[in-house]
């Protein structure tokens, strides 16, 4: 990833297998970061800014002032849902490897909803859903506050997928679970022509071959 101004490369970040950018040379932490980004120097903020370091760690860095220019001007709590770190954590039980390793991109697409949370979000969030493409193993997650807003995210969903890689969904896999089996959520996977399959299983981490 290079960062450009006017035609001039500021500075280059490389990116790992999990998306997170690491910038390339020597940093140091500034005030200038916290304007940048617009938002209030908070755990929150600092979190993204080490790669999503764990909240007790930034904290312990600032108490023991193990990081030169990292301060807070705000006591903001942090928002307990990070879909970084969520996906990051995903773990699952083991997934039977695919019959077929040439899936072509959205041939197949895994789901499963979790929640509720322990602690809703500020902005009322309780549940998270999880879409993963079995072809690239690209995840996408939705926020809900209810489960009946499943239908609704595979909805949405569906679009962003398909115009993104030009491609149709032509098969979804699920736990079965209520919220799967709405009757306005079977009804449109068959006016839109796509199969269903369920397992118990949710291939988190599955890779083929």
């Amino acid at each position: 990833m290079a960062f450009r101004q006017d035609k001039l490369t500021l500075f280059t970040a490389s990116i790992d297998f999990s998306n997170s950018a690491t910038l390339s040379g020597s940093t140091v932490a500034s005030e200038a970061a916290c304007v940048m980004s617009m938002l209030p120097a908070d755990l929150s903020l600092w979190h993204c800014h080490f790669t999503h370091y764990n909240y007790a760690d930034v904290k312990r860095m600032i108490e023991h002032k193990l990081v030169t220019g990292l301060v807070l001007d705000s006591d903001n709590k942090p928002d307990p849902i990070c879909e970084p770190c969520i996906a990051e954590k995903i773990s699952a039980n083991p997934f039977p490897p695919s019959a077929n390793y040439n899936r072509s991109p959205l041939a197949l697409v895994h789901s499963d909803l979790h929640g509720p949370l322990s602690v809703t979000t500020y902005q009322g969030y309780k549940y998270w859903i999880i879409f993963i493409d079995d072809s690239t193993h690209f995840r996408s997650i939705h926020l809900l506050k209810f489960k009946s807003q499943t239908f609704e995210a595979f909805k949405y969903y569906k679009v962003w997928a398909e115009n993104q890689l030009s491609a149709k969904i032509l098969e979804l896999q699920d736990d079965k679970g209520n919220e799967y089996m709405s009757k306005e959520f079977l009804q449109f996977t068959i006016q839109h022509s796509i199969q269903r399959c369920h397992h118990p299983f949710f291939p988190s981490n599955h890779h083929h071959g």
